[in-house]
């Protein structure tokens, strides 16, 4: 099993993270298969996630490949050029190839798969940098094309996969995101963890990268529509993405009046508590592939604002508050009735319905597909 697995090195948002956990899951699962973890890095060097290094991996054969390619490089040399280059001259022979992250480099006639997260760039193109919509509008349907399965992580991206590429459904496998156990009933922040973030004694939180897509402008919008009892500080957190400036002016100003503290990037191993500390959290973007924020928030026991996009609706069920993610009212009156019903068993059974998605059952539904493909 040869798989691209520069993602799960790299990479700190969700992307990474789904393949982190997945990879974990699935090489534990399948302890039959001999894995080659191979990584483009975005700089030489140690990886800055080595998810390997502690992974619970018993009598599996598993090599790691660093390549002589940068992540940059190799994008440009494979989808770009489309160089006729097997991956298996780099990384070592296979007889199925996997990445959970779009795009996978040529290995020859070997059954190939990829995970797609989202196809935001084709239905939602506004919000994606015109760069990045022109390059996944030209890799990713032929990529798609050229691979025998292709992983959706959940039902609402399968169904876009369908209405937008014509995929048959025979053709795609549902292995959608986990939850970590430790996001279940985390311990609060400690003062000292409180005082090194500057974080208010209660407040709101989003959690994602810094980009239109996820909607920070009408979430700040909406502040303002909430009483004064409930007008309680917005925590951002999250790396800056594209199109940032207009976020952050509004985020700055709004800093001023102790309505906004950005965060930037916060290590995980803080994020459980993060969330558990919080009064609600908000997750009002557009459009989603899964949407794992709301899945954490859940778990970890703290009452979620999302939007009504299909994905998102698909992981809170009826045990979250959807608001319009174009109307800050919505939101605002959304974020009211969190507060209101913080106590309710609705939160509960958000926790219940959270603990259903699991790495575990993630990983053992991977490692299934690569070895019928095998």
């Amino acid at each position: 099993m040869l798989v691209d697995a520069s993602a799960a090195y790299d990479q700190p948002a969700g992307i990474g993270r789904y393949a982190r956990n997945v990879l974990t899951a699935a090489v534990g699962a399948d302890p039959g298969f001999a894995w080659t973890l191979a990584r483009f890095p975005e700089r030489f060097g140690p990886p800055p996630f080595p998810f390997d290094r502690d992974a619970p991996w018993t009598g599996v054969a598993v090599r790691r490949r660093t390549l002589p390619l940068t992540r940059r490089r190799a994008d440009q040399l494979f989808f770009r050029l489309r160089a006729p280059i097997d991956l298996r001259w780099l990384a070592g022979g296979a007889d199925v190839a996997y990445s959970p992250d779009f795009t996978m480099p040529p290995a020859g006639k070997v059954p190939a798969a990829v995970t797609v997260h989202d196809l935001a760039f084709l239905t939602h193109p506004q919000f994606a940098p015109a760069g990045l919509r022109g390059y996944l509008s030209a890799v990713v349907p032929r990529m798609i094309e050229r691979c025998a399965r292709v992983v959706a992580v959940s039902d609402a991206t399968k169904q876009i996969l369908i209405d937008h590429l014509k995929l048959e459904p025979a053709k795609i496998a549902l292995v959608g995101n986990g939850v970590d156990a430790r996001f279940f009933s985390p311990p609060l922040l400690t003062d000292e963890q409180r005082a090194a973030l500057g974080l208010p004694g209660r407040f709101l939180l989003m959690v994602g990268t810094l980009e239109p897509r996820k909607n920070h402008l009408n979430a700040f919008a909406a502040l303002d529509h909430l009483a004064k009892p409930e007008r309680l500080p917005l925590v951002v957190a999250g790396r800056r993405g594209w199109e940032v400036e207009p976020i952050l002016a509004e985020a700055h100003r709004r800093a001023a009046s102790g309505q906004v503290l950005l965060l930037d990037y916060v290590p995980e191993a803080y994020l459980p508590s993060l969330y558990a500390s919080a009064a609600a959290v908000l997750y009002p973007s557009w459009t989603e592939g899964f949407g794992l924020p709301v899945l954490e928030a859940m778990a970890a026991g703290t009452p979620v604002v999302t939007s009504t996009a299909p994905a998102l609706r698909e992981v809170g069920g009826e045990t979250v508050w959807y608001a319009d993610p174009a109307d800050p009212e919505s939101i605002a009156a959304a974020i009211t009735a969190t507060l209101d019903q913080a106590g309710s068993d609705r939160v509960e059974r958000a926790r219940q319905r959270a603990a259903e998605f699991t790495w575990a059952r993630s990983g053992r539904a991977l490692a299934t597909l690569l070895r019928t493909m095998a």
